[in-house]
């Protein structure tokens, strides 16, 4: 999600409700697939520590770990969080991610890639995943066609004006996320690094959650 940087790191979690329609939903929905013990949970593009607080909050032991390529968002989740969580400043396509996880999870980020990088990073994210591992995802989507890429454009300007964003604002967070995929982009890169047992836990409007594992 982009927009003017100093508004989002001062408002960001009060900005995202009113650009992400049932934002708190998907973020509960998305907790949901860890909710198993001992998890060892890596999210990429941790932000402010939303999803990983609704995670941590469930009572379940959990390792958690969380990259963000900017400090000041792992200030804000720093700060969030009370339990013990290990924080990485570093851009997902080339840190190391580390050890086998249970869950690999990510909510509004990945859709900056293009689609080389994306199925490069899917590639990534299928390597570090344990034998029953998952890959959990929130994503923005585009419409298959032009006449839907302009439905969904103007759906979202219409929820965002609706919620007091300003116009120029709302324009440019829908021009500067350019590189979304459609949801068939997304599951063809998927199955084409590997992924055989996809789930789709949500499609609305834009917005598109899934599961990924390889079936043994």
């Amino acid at each position: 999600m982009a927009g003017d940087k100093k508004m989002i790191y001062k408002n960001y979690d009060e900005l995202t409700i009113k650009v992400i329609p049932d934002y708190k939903r998907l973020i509960k929905l998305l907790a949901k697939q860890t909710q198993k013990e001992n998890q060892k949970v890596l999210e990429l593009g941790i932000g402010t520590g939303n999803l990983a607080r609704e995670i941590i909050n469930q009572s379940y032991e959990i390792e958690y770990v969380g990259i963000d390529s900017n400090k000041d968002y792992l200030t804000i989740t720093k700060n969030k969080l009370r339990k013990k969580i290990s924080l990485i400043k570093g851009d997902i396509m080339n840190i190391d991610f580390g050890n086998q996880y249970d869950t690999v999870i990510s909510s509004l980020t990945l859709h900056h890639f293009n689609q080389k990088k994306l199925k490069t990073l899917y590639a990534k994210i299928k390597n570090v995943l344990n034998s029953t591992g998952r890959f959990v995802n929130l994503e923005l989507i585009k419409g298959e066609n032009i006449k839907e890429i302009q439905k969904l454009q103007n759906d979202w300007y219409n929820f965002m004006t609706r919620n007091g964003l300003d116009e120029n604002f709302t324009k440019k967070i829908i021009k500067e996320d350019h590189e979304i995929s459609t949801k068939n982009m997304i599951l063809k890169n998927l199955r084409d690094v590997g992924f055989t047992d996809i789930l789709v836990l949500y499609e609305q409007d834009n917005l598109f959650t899934f599961s990924a594992g390889v079936k043994k």
